[in-house]
């Protein structure tokens, strides 16, 4: 499970990767990252996130982008779609993961699904 968690991010991220390495530590980011990590079932979006660590959403917006080069929403939904495939590897239903990782509608879940990995979950 992790060496696919290592993979898709390297597959989309390389970039980004490559630069984490030469990037120095930032306690805000460390905080905006643990939470996601910790809340990842719960996170609706990068406002929740800004909020709990007590940031602006333009702030967060700004490290994520300077040291991840990556948008704090699209690093949620990576971290919910690597969560739904781990899930979904252990025998989880569809639906219950779905819900496990915060999504109301399975039709979106499905769309965002298929857009990271280029597959339906049932693949």
């Amino acid at each position: 499970i992790l060496l696919n968690e290592l993979i898709f991010w390297l597959k989309y991220n390389l970039d980004s990767f490559k630069q984490l390495s030469e990037t120095p530590n930032n306690a805000v980011l460390t905080n905006a990252i643990n939470y996601i990590n910790d809340h990842i079932d719960t996170v609706k979006g990068p406002l929740d996130v800004a909020q709990s660590i007590f940031v602006s959403e333009a702030y967060l917006f700004y490290l994520f982008k300077k040291h991840l080069n990556v948008t704090p929403k699209n690093y949620i939904m990576q971290k919910k779609m690597l969560k739904a495939e781990r899930l979904i590897q252990n025998g989880e239903k569809f639906n219950n993961v779905c819900k496990k990782i915060g999504y109301s509608d399975y039709s979106i879940f499905f769309r965002t699904y298929k857009k990271y990995f280029g597959k339906a979950p049932s693949k």
